[in-house]
C-alpha cells in the first residue's frame, strides 16, 4: 500500500492541484488523458457512494432490529443523499470538520470493537497463531493483490491542495499518515477478529 500511496506523495510534492488525480495526470501525461481519468473517477465515485450509502442503510437496519426497532433499510437511503449535496454548500471548513467529526467517529467504533473482541477471545485462540504462515505461496500472493485494492479514499485529500498553507508538504503527509493510521487500525481488527473467532477455525470465517 505504502508503494502506491508513493504517487499520490510525489506527485502531491511537484503537482499539488485541487483538481486532484485529474491535474496529476493533466500535468504528468496531457490535458485529454486527465479528462479521460476524471471520468473514470467519477464513475467510480458514483458507484462507491451508491454502494457505501445502501450498504450504510442496511447495517443500520440490522442494528435497530437489536433493540427492537423495526424500520426498512431503504427509508434510510435520502438522510447520506442530502447530506451530500447540503454540507458542500456551507463551504469546505464545515465539509472538513464534518468529514473529521465522522472519520474520528468510525475509527473509535472500530477501535473499540476491536477491544471487545480482544476482550472475549474464543477458547481454542492461540495469541501467536495468526503471525504464523499456513499457507503456501500462491494464497500468500492473493493477499498481496487484495491488499492493494483494500485501502481507499487516501487520495480524497488531494482536492484540499489549494486549502492548505502549504500544499507541497502538507497534502503527502497527510496522504501518508491516513494510511500508517488506518493500517494499522485494520491490522488491530483483523488480529481480534481472528481470537475472538477462534485460531483454530479460521476456515470458517
Amino acid at each position: 500500500m505504502l508503494f502506491s500511496a508513493n504517487t499520490v506523495i510525489q506527485m502531491g510534492r511537484k503537482f499539488p492541484h485541487a483538481g486532484g488525480y485529474y491535474g496529476y495526470v493533466a500535468n504528468g501525461i496531457s490535458r485529454s488523458t486527465g479528462v479521460y481519468t476524471q471520468f473514470i473517477y467519477l464513475f467510480y465515485q458514483v458507484l462507491n457512494t451508491a454502494a457505501v450509502v445502501i450498504f450504510g442503510s442496511w447495517v443500520l437496519q440490522i442494528f435497530l432490529e437489536l433493540f427492537g426497532i423495526s424500520v426498512r433499510g431503504y427509508y434510510f437511503l435520502p438522510i447520506p443523499l442530502i447530506l451530500i449535496f447540503i454540507i458542500p454548500y456551507f463551504g469546505i471548513r464545515l465539509s472538513s470538520w464534518f468529514y473529521v467529526g465522522t472519520a474520528a467517529l468510525e475509527i473509535g467504533i472500530v477501535f473499540i470493537l476491536a477491544l471487545l473482541m480482544l476482550a472475549h477471545p474464543a477458547p481454542s485462540s492461540s495469541l501467536l497463531a495468526p503471525f504464523i504462515p499456513t499457507v503456501g505461496i500462491s494464497s500468500f500472493t492473493l493477499s498481496i493483490i487484495f491488499s492493494l485494492f483494500f485501502f481507499t479514499g487516501y487520495g480524497s485529500v488531494l482536492t484540499l491542495a489549494e486549502e492548505t498553507k502549504n500544499p507541497k508538504s502538507s497534502i503527502p503527509k497527510m496522504a501518508l499518515a491516513s494510511i500508517l493510521v488506518i493500517g494499522v487500525l485494520e491490522l488491530l481488527f483483523i488480529y481480534a477478529s481472528e481470537l475472538n473467532w477462534g485460531t483454530s477455525s479460521t476456515t470458517t470465517f
